[in-house]
């Protein structure tokens, strides 16, 4: 787990989902990156859980796609579940029809044991 600029983020002992919390913004979105290049392993699929993101500011989503583009180059498929009317999915929603963040690659649908909200 690790916790900074107002970021917390906590990985599954099996390593295949991660839980952020908090502010991912210009200060903490390169902390999520490294987390990303760093700590998570060969996974065939790596969830990642935005639901306790309270603020998703424009560089750290691009923190975050660059993170998650390193471990889907790795081979994975990656799941970002950010349930409907939450901030992460009104920021993603946004950025998605104005053609910012690539949606390639990521499927943004919710995990298995997880409900939308």
């Amino acid at each position: 787990m690790t916790a900074k600029n107002d970021l917390e983020i906590r990985m599954e002992p099996d390593g295949s989902t991660i839980h952020v919390r908090g502010i991912v913004d210009q200060l903490s979105g390169p902390d999520l990156r490294g987390f990303l290049q760093s700590q998570v392993g060969d996974v065939d699929q790596l969830t990642v859980d935005l639901t306790d993101v309270q603020v998703l500011l424009a560089a750290g989503l691009r923190e975050l796609d660059a993170g998650l583009r390193i471990v889907r180059d790795r081979g994975a498929l990656v799941v970002v579940h950010a349930p409907e009317g939450s901030m992460a999915h009104r920021v993603m929603d946004v950025a998605r029809r104005v053609g910012t963040q690539p949606a390639q690659g990521y499927v943004t649908a919710p995990a298995a044991g997880y409900a939308d909200a």
